[in-house]
């Protein structure tokens, strides 16, 4: 009778053959006993991720080509070229087929140039579509609606209430639920001011917005486990289903389960819950989720009707904002000024936004330096000149996370 040892690891195999006094067993000898080597497996996620890729890419051409064939007699009634000028747009103009150094517009009195001036962003252009009763260029049309089937975005966060929603009765009903239902206890007034002004603080992490808000509503992480779990959902994060119901409420693994209202997964575990029978438990995560939601598309509209009608207001102010730094800097910072707009550094705007464009200098890169950078050389550009009124608007700015954000936000979306 022998017995055989086993240590199986994900790049070698080792084994040792023994008798029934766990003496090894000698052969030839030889112990038999060793470790044979090899590779580490791959996973196939670099596969995977290319074949997505493709994927996405086949059905973007596939919209785009579906787009062209609606449109096909209208344009061709008014540009031939159109299509081939905007494929060719990338192209070098030698190796180009139309002639022209125009890749959109090459009408009389009416360019490219003349088109970027009008519409800065693609927003811009979606905007007085919708903005406007006039008969516009059908050309224009196409490329409105061309760039919403191009970044369609996703559908994580499908269940999205309306921009209009009265975040009081969703605050209210949540609150209901949570204390006939559960006994949970939060506050009856929303304190809408406080809230919002924590939910639309950009420089905190989702972790930090949920402990403020646990201040905020007088709920302690440690003896108050079942608020603070439901806290943490509302803010983002993940919630330990078995940390906010009773154990007698979820079924086998249900009680091991973690909702995130972000997670692509939600729908899928909020069925497992559902499972369970108990309909004010689904009733709690409901009204959550409408809450979270609310929550999370106004910190994306601010208050607009339309995606697009915030994209242009972010467009503006970031504008305006860039006005005044310059301003600024001019008259008290000359040195700097040269620093920050002129030169290629990882944490000045130029470095900010990928490009720099001067007499000496004329470079466009990939985005290097982050918001956080940015935000630090200019808090501290700004605290070492005098104070004056322009200063202060942009320090307050700043401690908003509002002045740089804002082309953050534009940074993909320009057109």
């Amino acid at each position: 009778m022998y017995y055989m040892g086993l240590d199986l690891g994900t790049s070698s195999v080792g084994w040792a053959l023994t008798d029934e006094d766990y003496h090894i067993v000698r052969r030839k000898g030889k112990d038999i006993w060793g470790v044979r080597l090899f590779d580490e497996a791959r996973t196939a996620v670099d596969r995977r991720t290319n074949r997505i890729s493709r994927r996405r890419r086949a059905r973007e051409i596939a919209r785009i080509g579906m787009l062209k064939e609606f449109f096909c007699e209208a344009i061709g009634e008014v540009d031939t070229g159109f299509y081939q000028r905007l494929e060719e747009s990338k192209y070098h103009d030698m190796d180009k087929r139309i002639e022209g150094k125009d890749a959109v517009f090459h009408d009389v009195g009416f360019s490219d140039k003349d088109y970027y001036s009008k519409y800065p962003t693609i927003a811009h252009l979606q905007k007085e579509l919708i903005c406007s009763e006039e008969k516009h260029d059908v050309r224009l049309v196409y490329l409105a609606i061309l760039n919403l089937f191009k970044h369609r975005g996703h559908f994580l966060n499908a269940g999205l209430g309306d921009v209009g929603a009265d975040i009081l009765t969703l605050y209210s009903e949540f609150q209901r639920i949570a204390a006939d239902e559960f006994g949970i206890s939060f506050p009856i007034q929303y304190q809408k001011q406080n809230i919002e002004k924590l939910m639309d603080n950009r420089t905190i992490s989702k972790k930090e917005r949920a402990e403020q808000l646990a201040v905020l509503w007088k709920v302690i992480p440690a003896k108050n486990k079942q608020e603070y779990e439901i806290i943490k959902m509302l803010c983002g994060l993940s919630g330990k289903m078995a940390n906010v119901f009773q154990k007698d409420m979820l079924a086998g693994e249900t009680g091991k389960i973690q909702v995130s209202f972000r997670d692509a997964k939600f729908e899928e575990k909020f069925g497992e819950l559902s499972e369970c029978g108990y309909s004010q438990m689904t009733d709690l995560i409901e009204a959550a989720k409408r809450l979270h939601d609310c929550w999370l598309l106004n910190e994306i509209m601010k208050g607009q009707p339309y995606l697009c009608f915030a994209r242009v207001a972010s467009y503006e102010k970031h504008k305006d904002d860039l006005k005044i730094l310059k301003k600024v800097l001019q008259k008290h910072a000359s040195e700097e000024y040269e620093y920050c707009f002129r030169t290629m550094e990882n944490d000045n705007y130029s470095g900010y936004v990928g490009s720099v464009n001067c007499k000496k200098q004329k470079v466009r890169r990939n985005r290097k330096a982050s918001p956080e950078e940015f935000f630090k050389y200019l808090r501290k550009v700004l605290k070492s000149i005098p104070g004056d009124e322009d200063t202060q608007y942009l320090l307050h700015e700043l401690d908003k996370f509002y002045f740089g954000y804002t082309l953050f936000q534009l940074s993909c979306y320009n057109s």
